[in-house]
């Protein structure tokens, strides 16, 4: 456990290795390590300045093994053999790299071992992590797991077992799983619910408080199998020894998955989902989550001269849901909220959303919209006149929504025609397009309009060509475009204004509608008529 005083600590250890056979779940450092590399427990505490990079087959790039053994590598740990690893902490060893890490295999943290990477870890033919045997492993950037040596088959982004703990604030890529966690009774400890936290499986050590049995990935797993794989090594271990999973988004072709129909089961209602709000106004509350605390080691201060070093930890609460667990959101006057493609959102009215998880795969981000735009109306106001016989005039501004749009409809009969033209041959072919029309002259607030927008494309008559027009240049959001781009039949003319003229665009049927949003999910008319009208 990460959870022994740094404090007195004498040796460093820098270094070199042999690494881990596949068969094998201990750094073998001490074996073939040439003399006077490093020398086990020897009690020094070390830093060093600068990039590292070992180019033999035999011996991690940074390595600490041994009670108060402890490495700061201020620079980068890269070995380049495709075999062995970049870094390596072994029996209550202590290793940070305040840069990237990379190697055949990434990192490695067995035995009370405690790895803090500040940057991105790779493993180019392993796994990107390793970690077993209750240690720690911290990496503040990304992870990826490669492909191995015979590129016969991939490996995991991480590779870890039901002791160990292991925070990854970027995403985690595997070319075979994601995450892959394999359970073993370890001197027959069971984790389950303990008195600090309450929580079942445990996130914390009931005498401490620090994190037990958890894995957290707060960015996204990507695997071209299972993002999340998780094996019991036999019956007798009760499904509290699977460590707490948290994770913010899953993409994978199959997002979690067990050894057994049980295990599988209990990791679909037991994974837990980070939601993440990337809104800091408009949001009024969130209740209902679950909240996780966890403890991250953010740096490691080390003192050559005396011999000492410290762990510096942050303490962090994630709020998370489980799938098919319902939370609620509420939002201000004149928001409107999303959530993701994975959720199931039911407005209750009164700014108050329901939200539910709906798949295994996440990626809940909460994100409130601003759907009533203000727009400044000058008023003239008199005051009276002064002693000195003048009265003064004031222009003051007041805010009030902009009309919009009147009606959204479809004719069910006698639709009028128009003639278009087939686009992409040589000769354009004229056509006949029945058409819904659209009218901007009343006040709806942008969020009515949303919803009647689509309502008339999903409902618009095959092959109708849709006429929008509106008072004001606006825009077309995700969920729009994505209605539209479900009807590759239907074409769409908006008609806005520009500087007191009437501005028409025409988007041809089975555009790819989906391209013309920006980074944020949305398409103003403007950029709509310089992509159609050069």
């Amino acid at each position: 456990m990460y959870n022994k005083k740094l404090i007195n600590l004498t040796a460093v250890v820098i270094a070199m290795s042999l690494a881990l056979t596949p068969a094998m779940t201990v750094c073998a450092e001490d074996t073939q390590a040439p003399e006077n590399t490093w020398e086990k427990n020897s009690g020094e505490v070390v830093v060093n300045t600068g990039d590292v990079t070992n180019n033999s087959s035999q011996w991690s790039a940074v390595y600490a093994e041994g009670e108060g053994t402890v490495v700061v590598e201020n620079g980068n740990a890269t070995n380049e053999s495709d075999e062995w690893r970049a870094t390596c902490a072994h029996t209550n060893g202590t290793v940070e790299i305040t840069g990237n890490a990379e190697g055949g295999r990434g990192a490695v943290s067995v035995n009370d071992g405690t790895v803090v990477v500040d940057g991105n870890v790779t493993g180019r033919t392993g796994s990107g992590l390793y970690v077993t045997e209750d240690s720690y492993m911290i990496v503040d950037g990304d992870v990826t797991g490669g492909a191995n040596v015979d590129q016969t088959s991939g490996v995991d982004g991480i590779y870890t077992d039901g002791s160990s703990t292991v925070i990854v604030e970027g995403n985690v890529t595997g070319a075979d799983d994601g995450v892959t966690v394999v359970v073993t009774d370890l001197n027959g400890e069971t984790k389950c619910a303990c008195t600090t936290c309450s929580a079942n499986p445990c996130t914390c050590d009931s005498n401490t408080g620090d994190n037990k049995n958890i894995v957290v990935v707060e960015g996204t797993i990507k695997a071209n199998d299972k993002g999340v794989y998780v094996e019991k090594k036999n019956d007798e271990l009760i499904n509290c020894n699977i460590p707490t999973i948290v994770v913010y988004e899953i993409d994978a072709p199959t997002a979690v998955a067990g050894n057994t129909e049980e295990v599988t089961k209990y990791l679909e209602e037991h994974v837990q989902y980070i939601v993440k709000n990337t809104t800091s106004a408009g949001i009024r509350e969130v209740y209902g989550l679950n909240h996780t605390t966890v403890t991250k080691v953010e740096s490691i201060s080390a003192d050559v001269a005396n011999q000492t070093a410290t762990k510096n930890e942050q303490k962090e609460t994630l709020l998370t849901t489980t799938l098919n667990k319902a939370f609620k959101v509420a939002v201000e006057n004149g928001y409107e909220l999303s959530a993701g493609d994975n959720v199931e959102m039911v407005d209750l009215g009164g700014g108050v959303y329901s939200i539910r998880l709906t798949n295994n795969n996440g990626g809940i981000t909460l994100v409130a919209r601003l759907v009533q735009v203000a727009t400044p109306v000058a008023t003239t106001t008199s005051a009276p006149a002064n002693n000195g016989g003048s009265s003064e005039t004031h222009e003051e501004s007041q805010e009030e929504a902009p009309a919009l749009f009147a009606i959204f409809s479809v004719a069910d009969g006698n639709l009028p025609e128009v003639l278009g033209a087939v686009r992409g041959g040589e000769t354009a072919e004229s056509v006949v397009r029945p058409v819904a029309t659209v009218k901007a002259s009343g006040n709806l607030t942008a969020l009515q309009y949303k919803r009647a927008f689509i309502d008339t494309i999903k409902n618009a008559p095959e092959n109708a060509l849709v006429r929008l027009e509106t008072s004001v240049s606006y825009c077309i959001d995700k969920e729009m475009m994505e209605a539209l781009a479900s009807r590759p039949d239907v074409e769409l003319n908006v008609i806005f204004p520009v500087a007191n003229e009437k501005v028409s665009v025409t988007v041809p049927a089975g555009y790819d509608v989906m391209s013309l949003l920006d980074e944020n999910g949305y398409c103003g008319f403007l950029y709509l008529n310089s992509v159609f009208n050069k």
